[in-house]
C-alpha cells in the first residue's frame, strides 16, 4: 500500500457515523474528553459494521487498539469519521480509521484497530465467520489500494 502523512481521506472511506460533542462528553475547558475519543471511534466501527450488513448478533471484540489524538476538538463540534479496511481475514478485521471535526474538518485522531471474533463460552478468540469475511470482502477489495499514514498498519491480531 502507499503511505502518506495522514489517513485517506475520500467519499470510498466516508462512515456515517457523525456524531455532535455534547457537553456530558467534554472536559473542564469544553474540550472532547479524551475517553470519548475512544466511544466515538468505537461508534464508527459499529457504525461501519452495520453499513457491511453486520448484524449485533455477529460477536466482535477489539483485540488490539492504539490511538493517537492530534488536535483538540471543542464542545459542539460536528465528528466526521472514516474507516479504511487495512485486512480482513479469519484472523480478524484490521482497520484504520480517522477523526475529524468541525465544519471545515480537521484531522483530530487517528485510531488503529484489530477486531477479533470470540467465543461467548470461552472468551477466547476463533476464526472469523466466512459470513462476515463475505460482507467485508467488496469494501477490503476497495481499500486495498488506499494509502497508509507512516507508521501505520502494523498491528497483528492478537496468537490463538
Amino acid at each position: 500500500m502507499p503511505s502518506q502523512e495522514a489517513p485517506y481521506f475520500g467519499t470510498e472511506v466516508a462512515n456515517a457515523c457523525r456524531p455532535t460533542v455534547v457537553p456530558d462528553w467534554t472536559d473542564y475547558n469544553d474540550h472532547f474528553n479524551v475517553a470519548y475519543y475512544a466511544q466515538a471511534f468505537d461508534m464508527a466501527a459499529r457504525q461501519f459494521r452495520a453499513d457491511c450488513g453486520l448484524a449485533m448478533d455477529v460477536r466482535l471484540r477489539t483485540a488490539r487498539s492504539r490511538i493517537d489524538y492530534l488536535q483538540e476538538i471543542p464542545g459542539g463540534a460536528v465528528l466526521t469519521m472514516t474507516t479504511q479496511v487495512l485486512s480482513a481475514g479469519a484472523g480478524g478485521l484490521h482497520l484504520l480509521q480517522a477523526l475529524y471535526a468541525g465544519e471545515t474538518p480537521y484531522l483530530a485522531a487517528i485510531e488503529e484497530r484489530v477486531e477479533v471474533a470470540f467465543d461467548p463460552a470461552t472468551g477466547a478468540a476463533c476464526p472469523l465467520a466466512s459470513v462476515v469475511l463475505e460482507r467485508v470482502a467488496d469494501v477490503a477489495a476497495r481499500h486495498a489500494g488506499l494509502p497508509v499514514p507512516d507508521g501505520w498498519g502494523g498491528l497483528e491480531p492478537e496468537s490463538r
